[in-house]
């Protein structure tokens, strides 16, 4: 696109580090990232959304929750989606809970792919009181299971 003196946008940089990220190609897409502040572009909540489920994909938590970081120091409004990357990929870690919480003080209404996201983190490490509770949370709240949170929900037998 340079070369033919075209300057790539916000819109077209988010394009191709969606790219890489689905490639797990996470190095170069990274590298994209870093080069917006370069050509003077700063990244939207779309583009640190993408990265930070890419990272968590490939399990690179710790970058992810870096990136989560960065964009509250920036000042990037966060969203639902947001949230529920990190809850799902820290689902084994005490994060998870944490990040819900922290959703909930931001005025954010979990849906369904929260709550299962949750659930799940809670029952693949044991926690099945926890994975219960979050799923007493859901029906209290109004939130309507679906097929995918039973299949979350840890065996009682």
């Amino acid at each position: 696109m340079v070369d033919q003196g075209i300057n790539p946008d916000i819109k077209s940089y988010t394009i191709i580090i969606n790219t890489l990220c689905k490639a797990r190609q996470l190095n170069d897409g990274l590298a994209y990232f870093r080069q917006l502040s370069q050509v003077g572009l700063e990244p939207d909540l779309i583009t640190y959304n993408l990265l930070i489920d890419g990272l968590g994909k490939s399990k690179r938590l710790h970058e992810a929750i870096s990136l989560f970081n960065e964009m509250q120091k920036k000042g990037t409004v966060l969203n639902l989606c947001t949230y529920n990357s990190l809850i799902l990929f820290l689902g084994k870690a005490a994060e998870a809970g944490k990040m819900y919480e922290e959703l909930l003080t931001k005025g954010w209404k979990p849906n369904v792919f929260t709550y299962n996201a949750l659930i799940r983190g809670y029952s693949v490490s044991g926690s099945t009181d926890s994975a219960y509770a979050a799923y007493g949370r859901m029906i209290v709240g109004g939130c309507l299971p679906n097929s995918s949170t039973y299949t979350q929900l840890p065996n009682q037998l």
